[in-house]
């Protein structure tokens, strides 16, 4: 009786580097991840310290409209719920 000494494949790994971000984008999703909102995440980042709060809705409703921000955050739902 031979023994299977290969490991299972690992799912595959969202290729987030290949998603071109900028500072202020990278902080937004990471926020957004943790609070589930795209207010308090922008609020979040402290890029905004003497903005409105409109102003800053704006700018978070803005954020979650560009690609490389949806698509981000798409893959890392799906990674987190294929775990």
């Amino acid at each position: 009786m031979g023994t299977n000494t290969s490991e299972p494949e690992a799912p595959e790994t969202p290729n987030f580097s290949a998603i071109p971000f900028t500072f202020r984008e990278i902080r937004f999703c990471n926020h957004y991840l943790e609070y589930g909102n795209a207010y308090r995440a922008a609020k979040e980042t402290g890029l905004f310290p003497n903005s409105t709060d409109d102003a800053i809705r704006s700018y978070a409703s803005k954020l979650l409209t560009k690609s490389n921000i949806s698509e981000y955050l798409r893959m890392a739902l799906d990674q987190f719920l294929d775990r």
